[in-house]
């Protein structure tokens, strides 16, 4: 699995704006990336986890239970980045690498 954890902050996103169109401005990307991104995570996990109509994006019923957890992961993503602050500790410097680039292609001899 690839799952990433921006794909779960997007889901997050869409399901609060009932729009891929908002939630990519809100998150500060194209439409047309964030559609790609969900669409792959539905690939990956073999669901549909939005239904897109005119009328916006709904979830579908397996949305609703995906939402759920997706909120929780993100939510502990965010304490775990934030422990530095969360116990007092002098601000560390903390990254989390998510981006992953897969090349193919045939060597010519």
């Amino acid at each position: 699995m690839r799952m990433k954890i921006e794909q779960l902050i997007q889901v997050v996103e869409i399901a609060k704006t009932s729009s891929i169109t908002f939630a990519a401005k809100n998150l500060f990307m194209s439409q047309s990336n964030l559609s790609t991104s969900i669409k792959e995570l539905e690939k990956e996990m073999g669901r549909k986890i939005f239904t897109r109509s005119n009328n916006g994006t709904q979830l579908t019923p397996f949305g609703e239970e995906f939402l759920e957890q997706a909120r929780m992961a993100v939510k502990q993503f965010e304490y775990i980045k934030n422990m530095s602050s969360v116990h007092g500790d002098k601000v560390k410097d903390f990254r989390v690498a998510s981006h992953y680039f897969l090349f193919s292609g045939q060597l010519k001899n």
